[in-house]
């Protein structure tokens, strides 16, 4: 008896260190950072000025977007959380410097490895937290399409917080047998007042 409470004590501790490191992200945190930025979006009732070229073809609108739009046009930026996947564990070189072009310091996430983000910069503050630019690319490559995008999110500081006040998304697809497609995507968030 005194074996099997022993078991169950190990087996429950045991379980949460597992769930506590599945949680933890090992190099940044971009799907808690979409997350806060959506609902900061919502809250603040924002006009969203898109501008986007498919090839040649350009569109430009203005809209208030609802949640579900909100979440569609961030969801290309939760991708780079890839880089948080167990696989990828001790892959990337992390390096923190100062911005030779501002007053910034910028953690640079590189690997050397076949990876869907071969690379993330963010530019901060002094503090992490003080987040104002994240520069990366994502890319899928099989037997059947290649794409690469290269994405970019610009912040301002609002209550020790960053707020996303630009973003841009551009890069190409390549589906076999049929032609090679580029895409730009260009946002900008206008807050009231």
């Amino acid at each position: 008896m005194k074996w099997v409470i022993i078991t169950v004590v190990a087996g429950a501790l045991w379980s949460c260190v597992s769930d506590e490191q599945k949680n933890k992200k090992i190099y940044f945190d971009f799907d808690s950072l979409m997350t806060a930025q959506v609902k900061n979006i919502k809250k603040n009732e924002i006009v969203l000025l898109k501008k986007t070229i498919l090839n040649s073809l350009t569109d430009s609108l203005s809209l208030k977007p609802d949640s579900i739009q909100l979440k569609n046009e961030m969801e290309m930026f939760r991708q780079l959380d890839d880089i948080n996947k167990p696989m990828y564990k001790g892959w990337y070189k992390i390096e923190t410097k100062e911005d030779v072009n501002s007053n910034l310091k910028v953690r640079t996430f590189t690997t050397n490895t076949k990876a869907t983000v071969p690379f993330v910069k963010l530019f901060f503050n002094q503090k992490i937290n003080r987040l104002k630019r994240i520069e990366s690319s994502w890319a899928e490559n099989n037997a059947m399409m290649n794409t690469q995008r290269f994405l970019m999110l610009e912040f301002e500081d609002h209550n020790d917080q960053p707020r996303l006040m630009h973003y841009r998304v551009t890069g190409h697809q390549k589906v076999i047998f049929s032609k090679s497609v580029s895409l730009a995507v260009e946002g900008w968030i206008k807050y009231p007042l």
